[in-house]
């Protein structure tokens, strides 16, 4: 029995360490760029368990919509999980993403648990996949009409101020 289980983490690790990361960012950039959006100048760092991509500019059909000084994605069969820290918008410098973190699980297969710190607002949320629809919860808002801006048609509630959107 012992041995079975040795075996089986062995080969978890196994598939942990050499799992090809970089594809699925280029993976993910080519989803993107079938909406418009592209990834410009970044620097792919590949570490024996994530892939971290720095200072990458991000444009939406053309026009320049930031630039995200850092992302870490962790990939393993059970827990997935992306760091972003450091974005700071085009249009307006003051609202930045100072950290956001989405994390996925087997044990929740349909779901993607979000939080984030911004600027403005402090963010937590989950994205349904079966159902195709995102709830955030913005708490801490300092600057209510930049939160207005960027997300459109909030409702207030007891949880805090609430933005529900289908994809």
């Amino acid at each position: 029995m012992r041995k079975a289980l040795l075996s089986i983490l062995f080969f978890y690790l196994f598939f942990i360490l050499t799992f090809p990361k970089e594809q699925i960012w280029f993976a993910m950039e080519n989803l993107a760029k079938e909406k418009g959006l592209f990834f410009n100048g970044e620097k792919i760092e590949k570490a024996p368990l994530t892939l971290k991509v720095e200072n990458c500019e991000i444009l939406n059909k053309g026009f320049d919509i930031g630039k995200l000084k850092n992302a870490t994605f962790f990939i393993s069969f059970f827990y997935n999980s992306v760091d972003l820290s450091g974005f700071v918008f085009k249009i307006d410098k003051t609202i930045s993403l100072n950290s956001a973190k989405a994390a996925y699980s087997v044990l929740i297969p349909f779901k993607v648990v979000l939080k984030a710190k911004m600027s403005i607002c402090d963010i937590e949320g989950e994205i349904d996949l079966k159902k195709r629809y995102i709830t955030l919860y913005l708490n801490n808002i300092k600057d209510f009409n930049k939160v207005n801006k960027i997300f459109k048609n909030i409702k207030k509630n007891e949880k805090g101020y609430l933005f529900e959107k289908r994809f």
